[in-house]
């Protein structure tokens, strides 16, 4: 259903109107971008990416070429086979029908198969409730004794405190 590739600066342009509203952003950006999400902003961290020589942005790209998502592979650690997932991002239309599972499982395959990798991480806000069951019927499992309490400043309508959680996926498991 989905391919991966190295993100593409021209990518940048359709990122923007995959993000429905405020909320649903900081669940992606977790405070790095500054809303509204514009092109200038990911096309500047694509470039602070492209100097990590552990991190790579890639585009999901739909049935028919188009950019259908984004997500950062990053903290690659080839001694210790492991690497972390962020900025996980789907266009509204493949969300809630199945997608987000393609989706994990081509990144699975993709950081065993291409990368070596035995381990993959990622952080996800508990109050996305949608993010983390979908995470966990992908197999990742919260690590135990990892939570960080994020506090979101100046976006007055949540006036909450949002805690992140640590999951990993390791192969040979479920």
């Amino acid at each position: 259903m989905f391919k991966l590739r190295p993100f593409k600066k021209s990518d940048a342009a359709c990122m923007p109107s995959w993000i429905i509203d405020e909320r649903e952003f900081y669940f992606w950006s977790a405070g790095k971008f500054t809303y509204p999400l514009t092109a200038d902003q990911i096309i500047a961290y694509a470039e602070v990416m492209a100097d990590e020589q552990t991190a790579w942005p890639m585009t999901v790209l739909a049935e028919n070429g188009s950019p259908a998502g984004h997500i950062l592979l990053r903290r690659a650690d080839y001694l210790q086979r492991s690497i972390h997932l962020g900025f996980v991002l789907l266009a509204p239309q493949y969300r809630g029908n199945g997608c987000g599972q393609a989706l994990l499982r081509l990144i699975k395959k993709y950081v065993q198969e291409i990368l070596g990798m035995q381990r993959l991480t990622l952080g996800v806000f508990t109050n996305n409730l949608q993010a983390v069951n979908c995470y966990k019927r992908g197999g990742f499992k919260a690590v135990d004794g990892v939570k960080v309490i994020f506090p979101l400043y100046n976006v007055d309508f949540l006036g909450e405190q949002w805690e992140i959680i640590e999951m990993e996926w390791l192969a040979g498991e479920r």
